[in-house]
């Protein structure tokens, strides 16, 4: 992924006055707080952009067959129920949603051993990746050989080429949730004993909106259900339309359409939040969702999933307007249907 799509992600930060602090981490008004404040603050919330990326190989959108898209939206997937998706972390009082929005995707497909058809795909066992290793050892501030001329680019990470050959997980290089700024994250302590094996990315995939909008609808389905979970942004607004429901568990968080139209109507049309479409389906009371994965933590929402209103011209709190991305593994003919 070039961090010129992440550079499109707004992210949720900490500033400590006007946030609740009576509230934990389950309450969608303290996450929503914390957004307000920045945005009062006159924060700049955007991540550093980089062309970096764009050095590395990126696999160009290839549109599914019609047959495809009938298939894939008759189906669903739910990526959870096949060892793909991790639990939900939190990002804590730091503004690095988009860190955490790469990191959840590249997981999968190291998981998946890369989407698609490929018969000679290596899949792993599931792992945790670090967020704190990729934005404490990334290219940050002094350019050096090894980060090709670039700064501030996470992508070097999760493509092996920053002074770092791999990712750790999470486990063995935690998430530093102490009071640090954004911009100056601890020093770098990778460990490259600790390395994933074959935790290296070679090339990226996505797509942008319009190549499943109008009458392209179908094709993001089409490719989270070929190839996997991607990275996706949204106005994170939306979430105060959430309602919890369910009769059986008492836990699921949806966002219905009526809830998207609210939003919509309160003007919520720009990108400022950085998570993951993990899935999608039809449930026969409340018809087509997205199965969304947040980085609030596993108190919050469904163990820190949502559930989003779907379908054709539906773009519940503009999810979806920046495009959808990942890092990837293999050869492209395997991303997408046999020419």
């Amino acid at each position: 992924m070039s961090m010129k799509h992440a550079a499109l992600f707004s992210c949720l930060a900490t500033a400590v006055a006007a946030v609740p602090q009576q509230l934990d981490e389950s309450s969608t008004e303290l996450w929503l707080a914390r957004l307000a404040a920045q945005k009062a603050a006159g924060v700049d919330l955007r991540l550093p952009g980089s062309s970096a990326g764009d050095k590395f190989a990126d696999f160009p959108f290839r549109p599914f067959s019609a047959s495809y898209v009938k298939k894939a939206l008759a189906e669903g997937i739910d990526w959870r129920a096949k060892s793909a998706v991790t639990e939900a972390k939190s990002q804590g009082s730091h503004g690095v949603c988009g860190t955490f929005g790469q990191t959840q995707a590249a997981e999968s497909q190291y998981a998946l051993g890369g989407g698609g058809a490929n018969p000679a795909k290596q899949p792993n066992a599931l792992a945790q990746f670090s967020e704190q290793q990729v934005l404490s050892c990334k290219c940050q501030k002094v350019v050096t050989a090894s980060c090709g001329g670039s700064t501030h680019s996470d992508a070097w990470i999760f493509y092996g080429r920053a002074p770092v050959a791999g990712l750790q997980s999470a486990q063995t290089y935690p998430f530093n949730n102490s009071d640090w700024p954004d911009s100056a994250p601890p020093p770098c302590h990778f460990d490259a004993a600790q390395a994933l094996p074959r935790s290296v990315f070679s090339n990226t995939t996505s797509m942008t909106h319009g190549q499943s909008a109008g009458d392209n609808y179908g094709q993001l389905e089409a490719m989270v259900h070929h190839n996997g979970p991607m990275q996706i942004g949204i106005n994170a607004g939306i979430f105060k339309w959430k309602v919890p429901h369910g009769q059986a568990s008492g836990v699921e968080h949806w966002v219905n359409a009526s809830g998207c139209a609210a939003a919509a109507a309160a003007g919520l049309h720009s990108i400022d939040h950085s998570l993951g479409v993990v899935g999608f389906g039809t449930d026969a009371a409340r018809g087509d969702y997205w199965i969304i994965k947040n980085s609030w933590g596993s108190t919050w929402g469904d163990e820190g999933f949502v559930y989003l209103a779907r379908g054709p011209g539906l773009w519940c709190g503009n999810l979806f307007a920046s495009g959808a991305h990942t890092y990837t593994y293999g050869d492209p003919q395997f991303y997408f249907e046999a020419a």
